[in-house]
């Protein structure tokens, strides 16, 4: 009875935050490698998961919508759109980014935010955007924050939330960034 209860306790505070039940998800069939991390309010498609294949270290951000059906077909066709999507090892999927139906994306991609993928993106690439535009190759994205990280200014985890960051350190750490325009958090 208490494993049961501790189950019932555990979804609903999942629902409550607006986490995503990657167990209850993988129960219907949806894969994913090691070191997903799932950001809030996040939806991978309830209804067709197990079409949704995800590789390893693979982030997605707050509400990110990853889509293998595609309803607008019912109202005129009387039938529901399916097709697979696959998202490679190392990939990034920032805030809001939606993943269209039959989408694959390949390894060492950074996808911006609010971008919408429709067609497919090669191994290495950074893109943005609706539609999503490759902007270059991944590994000159990175050199070049490898770059301004030498440059601008490096908070420790004492600047964050769960550091416990104080009132004056948030007002310092808005003026330091006035400054200099952008910085990092370790």
């Amino acid at each position: 009875m208490k494993a049961i209860l501790g189950k019932l306790i555990y979804k609903l505070k999942l629902k409550v935050r607006g986490w995503t039940d990657i167990d209850a998800l993988k129960k219907k069939g949806f894969v994913c490698g090691d070191g997903l991390h799932v950001g809030r309010g996040t939806v991978i498609d309830p209804d067709y998961c197990w079409l949704i294949r995800l590789g390893d270290n693979v982030g997605l951000g707050p509400n990110v919508h990853l889509l293998a059906h595609d309803s607008r077909t019912r109202d005129d066709f009387g039938v529901v759109r399916v097709a697979p999507v696959v998202i490679g090892d190392n990939v990034a999927l920032s805030t809001r980014v939606i993943v269209m139906p039959g989408v694959t994306i390949g390894d060492n991609v950074a996808v911006g935010v609010g971008s919408v993928v429709y067609s497919d993106i090669p191994s290495n690439s950074v893109v943005v955007g609706n539609p999503a535009r490759r902007l270059g190759r991944l590994t000159g994205y990175m050199d070049d924050l490898a770059t301004q990280m030498d440059m601008f200014p490096k908070f420790d985890e004492s600047w964050t939330l769960r550091g416990n960051i104080t009132g004056e350190m948030k007002a310092e750490m808005i003026q330091i960034l006035r400054e200099n325009a952008k910085g990092f958090v370790r």
